[in-house]
């Protein structure tokens, strides 16, 4: 039986969890990427078994872990951006391999594609990764201060900024 239904047997006064409390995240993971979610446009969140990318406070349904080199390549593309800098062909998007930009943009606009009933939301951010200056480079049309990124280390606990990821 689906959680919904649960919800509309027992009269709707059960809250619905978040999604993250599904995951098995703590409870003050799950608070402090509520608060990003209202302070943030674009919300990263990577756990040991879990990625979540949020835009405009709205989950994007794409299976990151069935789109692992999208994932690798909006990752990548963030940290380049915080740096000031476009995502270079030739930049190790996976160990031991290099990939022209193209391809693996190509690959994060299939993933984000798949991502049913957020069109709206995934034609925005996807209008927001646009090719730089030089040929085979691409970067981000939004403000560093509007993207929150994080991963969370279940080992240790500990929720840390991903800025060298």
């Amino acid at each position: 039986v689906s959680l919904v239904r649960q919800i509309y047997k027992a009269g709707g006064k059960r809250p619905l969890p978040s999604i993250t409390h599904m995951t098995g995240l703590p409870e003050e993971v799950e608070q402090e990427l509520e608060e990003a979610k209202l302070d943030y446009d674009l919300v990263v969140l990577e756990g040991d078994y879990c990625r979540f990318v949020y835009w405009k406070e709205t989950m994007l349904p794409v299976d990151w872990q069935a789109h692992d080199v999208a994932w690798k390549f909006l990752i990548r593309l963030i940290k380049s951006h915080r740096r000031n800098q476009p995502l270079r062909d030739g930049e190790y998007l996976e160990e031991g391999k290099q990939a022209r930009t193209k391809e693996w943009r190509r690959k994060l606009k299939r993933a984000l594609v798949s991502a049913e009933g957020a069109e709206q939301l995934v034609s925005e951010l996807d209008a927001l990764i646009v090719p730089a200056t030089e040929a085979g480079t691409y970067k981000l049309k939004l403000r560093i201060n509007q993207i929150w990124i994080r991963r969370y280390d279940g080992d240790s606990g500990v929720l840390e900024e991903a800025v060298d990821y």
